[in-house]
């Protein structure tokens, strides 16, 4: 099920395609997705196939176009 969550949501044909570059709050979104991803590898990264492990590098390369707010 993770699976394919990680395909839909990195899927700008998806009904479920998430907002990775439109205002500041993906900035936070997609880091919470990537501190999954790296704490749990085995299960949620590895699993991926390839066409699903690009997507989901291009949603996070989307981020860098935000500028973060000065604070912690």
């Amino acid at each position: 099920m993770a699976q394919k969550c990680h395909d839909n949501t990195t899927n700008p044909e998806a009904a479920d395609f998430m907002n990775f570059n439109i205002d500041k709050q993906p900035l936070v979104d997609a880091a919470f997705f990537a501190q999954a991803l790296l704490r749990v590898l085995k299960q949620l990264w590895h699993p991926l196939n390839e066409a699903t492990k690009e997507k989901v590098i291009k949603v996070l390369k989307a981020t860098r176009v935000i500028k973060p707010h000065e604070n912690n």
